[in-house]
């Protein structure tokens, strides 16, 4: 059976990404390894999200390139965790994949992010965001470790 993705989601008013439930941030991702330091605007949006604020998320970079998509049951907490792993490697992170996809990406983004509730239907929705956009993230070999 052949699911029409685009229409689904057109349906449910969460694509396109202009679509009004869709929030906008615009960041600078640094790569200075002195300082480990953040865009404001990063904590702006933080601080404007709250604690536990669930939803979808999508990184583009400065030409508009859908570079990664992802989901989260605290999206102040993602955030802060995809730039933190632009400076250090951490546990969670066992073959570097992130590190090295972070950190060699640095300049202007742009974050778009969608608050869901039920994890189920974040799950799903960031399946079907990743067969439409095709995030760079996702075409990078997985290498063996």
């Amino acid at each position: 059976m052949e699911i029409d993705i685009e229409g689904f989601l057109k349906e449910h008013k969460i694509y396109p990404l202009s679509q009004p439930g869709w929030k906008i941030c615009q960041v600078c991702h640094y790569i200075d390894m002195a300082t480990a330091q953040v865009d404001g605007r990063l904590g702006e949006l933080q601080a404007s999200l709250g604690r536990k604020a669930k939803g979808v998320y999508v990184y583009f970079d400065s030409s508009g390139d859908c570079i990664y998509v992802g989901k989260s049951a605290d999206l102040a907490d993602r955030f802060k965790k995809h730039f933190q792993r632009t400076y250090r490697r951490d546990k969670s992170d066992k073959r570097g994949k992130h590190f090295k996809f972070w950190s060699g990406r640095p300049g202007d983004m742009t974050i778009k992010y969608f608050l869901i509730d039920k994890e189920v239907d974040r799950k799903v929705i960031e399946i079907m965001l990743i067969h439409l956009l095709e995030p760079a993230f996702e075409k990078i070999p997985r290498s063996r470790s």
